[in-house]
Parts: C-alpha cells; sequence; structure tokens
C-alpha cells in the first residue's frame, strides 16, 4: 500500500501540502494579528516591499533555481559540475549587481518609490534568499519532500514568530517587521545551506553549463517578472491612484485569497518529476487520471475554502480590513486556475521552450496591467480582483494553445482540465449572487 502511495506521487505530494499547509495555516492565523499591530497604510507598505522582493529576486538569481529543477529532473550527466559552475557565476554576478545598486541607489530608490534603506534591505534578502531557492529547488527535483517539508516550515515558523516580535515592539515603520524577521531567518539557515549546496557540487568550472542555464533561465525572467506583474501590480496601481490604505486593504484579500495555491504548489512540486517520466514514455493516460484525481481535489477544496473563509476571518480581524471580505472568493476562483494554468506550462518546461513560456506570460501581463489601469480609477478596488480573474484565464488559454503547438505528443485536452471546475464557478456566481 505504501509502495502504491509513493508511486503514484501522493506521499510526496501530501509532504509538501502539510508543509504548505503548516506554513500558511500559521501566515494566515498570523494575519489578523497584524491587523491589530498594523494601520491599513503600513500593510500596504509592507506589500509594496514584498513586491519589489519578488522582482529582484528574479534578477538577483537569473532564474538558477528553476534551472536547477529542469536540469536534474532530465536526468542529465554531472549534477555537480552544473551546479558548482552557476553558484560561482551567480556569485559573481550579484557582487556586480551589489555594486551596481550602491553607486545608483538614489536614482533606483525614486524609480520604485521606496526609501534608499528599504531598497538595500530588499537587495540584501534577494541576496542570501538565492541559496535558500537553489537547494529547495534540489529537494524539490530529487523528490526529498519530507526534507523539503522540514525546512521550509522551521524557515518559516522562525520569520513568523519574529514579524510578530518586531511588529509588537516596534514603535515607527512597522511595516519593516517582515523584513527584518525574513533577513533574519535566512541568515541563521544560511551555514547549512552552503554546507548543503557544498556537498552536492563537484568543483570543476564549466561554462558550457552556464550557457545550459543561461539558455533556460534568462528567457523565462519575462515570464517569472510576468507572474510577478500578475500578482503585485495591481498592488502597486491601487497605490499610487487610490491611496495606500486600499492597497493594504486589497493586499490583505489577495493574500487570503492565495490560500487554495497552498494545494496547487504542493501538487506541482509532487507532479513535476511524475509528468516528466510520463511525457518521455508518452504516457498520456497516466496524465489524464492524475490530472482528473487532482481537479476534484482542487474545486472541492475551493469551495470548502469559501464557505469557511468569511466567518473565521470576519470573527478575528479588525474592523478596518471588513471591506476586504466581498473580495475573496473571486480571488479564490481566479487562483485555483493556477492549476490549469500549470498543467499546460509543464509542457513548455519539459521542452526547454522557455521564449514561448515568457511570450506567453507578458501577454497575460500585459492583460492584467491594462485592465487594471482603465478600470481601478473607474470602480476601485473590485477592478483589480477582475483583472486577475481575467488575466488567470488568458494565461490557461495562451498556454493551453502553446503546449499544442510546441508538445511532441499529444497534450490533454483542455476540457480533461476545467471539467471539475464548472461546479466551483456555478457555486462562486451563487455567492455573489445570493449571499
Amino acid at each position: 500500500m505504501i509502495d502504491k502511495l509513493k508511486k503514484t506521487g501522493v506521499i510526496n505530494f501530501l509532504h509538501f501540502v502539510i508543509s504548505d499547509l503548516f506554513i500558511k495555516g500559521i501566515l494566515f492565523l498570523t494575519l489578523p494579528i497584524l491587523t491589530f499591530f498594523l494601520q491599513p497604510s503600513d500593510y500596504g507598505h509592507l506589500s509594496v516591499l514584498a513586491t519589489l522582493v519578488t522582482i529582484f529576486a528574479v534578477l538577483f538569481s537569473l532564474n538558477l533555481d528553476n534551472a536547477v529543477t529542469n536540469y536534474y529532473m532530465r536526468k542529465e550527466n554531472k549534477f555537480g559540475e552544473f551546479l558548482f559552475s552557476n553558484i560561482l557565476t551567480i556569485a559573481v554576478f550579484q557582487i556586480i549587481i551589489i555594486i551596481f545598486i550602491f553607486l545608483f541607489k538614489s536614482c533606483i530608490s525614486k524609480f520604485v518609490g521606496v526609501s534608499e534603506q528599504d531598497l538595500l534591505w530588499v537587495s540584501f534578502i534577494c541576496l542570501i534568499i538565492h541559496y535558500l531557492n537553489v537547494y529547495l529547488a534540489y529537494l524539490q527535483a530529487s523528490e526529498q519532500s519530507k526534507k523539503y517539508a522540514y525546512i521550509t516550515s522551521s524557515n518559516k515558523i522562525l520569520e513568523i514568530v519574529v514579524m510578530i516580535l518586531f511588529a509588537y515592539f516596534l514603535s515607527s515603520d512597522k511595516y519593516m517587521s517582515k523584513i527584518y524577521a525574513q533577513s533574519i531567518a535566512i541568515v541563521i539557515f544560511l551555514p547549512y545551506l552552503f554546507y548543503k549546496i557544498y556537498s552536492l557540487c563537484e568543483m570543476k568550472y564549466s561554462f558550457s553549463y552556464v550557457k545550459t542555464a543561461l539558455l533556460f533561465g534568462l528567457p523565462l525572467i519575462p515570464h517569472v517578472l510576468s507572474s510577478a506583474i500578475i500578482g503585485q501590480s495591481d498592488r502597486l496601481m491601487i497605490n499610487k491612484m487610490l491611496s495606500v490604505s486600499d492597497a493594504g486593504i486589497y493586499s490583505f484579500a489577495y493574500n487570503l485569497g492565495l490560500s487554495i495555491t497552498v494545494l496547487i504548489y504542493a501538487w506541482n512540486s509532487m507532479w513535476q518529476p511524475k509528468f516528466y517520466s510520463y511525457y518521455k514514455d508518452n504516457n498520456l493516460d497516466e496524465i489524464k487520471k492524475s490530472i482528473n484525481l487532482y481537479s476534484k481535489i482542487i474545486s472541492l477544496s475551493t469551495v470548502m475554502i469559501i464557505l469557511l473563509m468569511y466567518p473565521l476571518v470576519k470573527f478575528f480581524i479588525n474592523e478596518e480590513y471588513l471591506s476586504a471580505l466581498k473580495l475573496i472568493p473571486l480571488l479564490l476562483l481566479s487562483n485555483a486556475f493556477v492549476f490549469q494554468y500549470l498543467i499546460y506550462v509543464n509542457y513548455a518546461f519539459y521542452l526547454r521552450r522557455t521564449i514561448s513560456i515568457s511570450i506567453a506570460s507578458i501577454a497575460a501581463a500585459v492583460v492584467n496591467v491594462v485592465v487594471n489601469y482603465i478600470f481601478i480609477p473607474k470602480i476601485g478596488i473590485i477592478a483589480a480582483v477582475l483583472s486577475t480573474f481575467i488575466s488567470s484565464l488568458v494565461l490557461v488559454g495562451i498556454h493551453y494553445f502553446n503546449a499544442r503547438r510546441v508538445s511532441d505528443i499529444e497534450v490533454l485536452p483542455i476540457q480533461d482540465a476545467f471539467k471539475w471546475f464548472i461546479p466551483l464557478i456555478i457555486f462562486v456566481v451563487f455567492y455573489y449572487v445570493f449571499f
């Protein structure tokens, strides 16, 4: 029985889910606590810095972590040499970036709309978080889900505890509580991360490995940034077009709407190595069977979260955040579509068609920004929710057609990916009409 569960990926899925549920569960519990310590303006400022960390982290890493995952799962030779060559190259590159930021910190801080001190803290986090992401990418690719769960959970627990302490004790700039906490949590883990990465490396440098990683990772930078734009640009635009308090309220709702992605990304962490194997063997039946099973799980889970979210959140949060509750069901539905997006983008990832991935993602990001730009001044925060929903559908559609274009084997029909989400869509419509 256990062997069968391991073979189908259920054990790894459960490890990833338990880890993410544990982390997100604690984050969910801390959100109401933070609403008592932080004003909506502070929460909005915190969200802006989190957005910059997401964007800058991509630039600091050149997507090496994604290249590590792809290289390992494709069972390429000499992984140790590949890892060492790229780690050394990125380290030199990061030194150059840090020097550049110090020289031009005044201009950069004005451009991104934060203080110079905030910019330096964001840069420091992006510098060190890269090594955590590289090691986690290796654990995911090698299906070491239990160790992955231990590291992510312990790191996040430490970060959250420190964040709450800073939020409570800081007399000013409380929005920096997360930045300070994230920095401390990662620094504590750095010696362990350096040791584990060093043990994986074989001390032979070859630029051919760097070239392989860059050819995979660099074209994906627009894709990753586009994903960040879809998830974060609305907050920046609300902050600029409405107010930082509105940005805080929307960020609060959006963070709760992300709760379903705990299951989705846990599934994908388990699914990618399986999919690579099924694709290589042209095993469409196993792909359909797995997607059918997890579609039911994700759809039903989204319904349950919507039903439970309103009464739980209303009971715990500060009344200044109550207006966020009406945004959550549609945000949950929008984020549930990440499941379909991952189904189809994995085809292009396997084939290393990273340029086509970025083009598709850029198109969806453009739709998101245009809808936000036109409608946020006219109808307010709800425009950002609608833009998230629309861009999610666009993202799925484009990646579906792209997968059909690049794949050497039959692609999972889109009706198979969506059929168990039709009841979810109907439920959300009824929820807004009657509740």
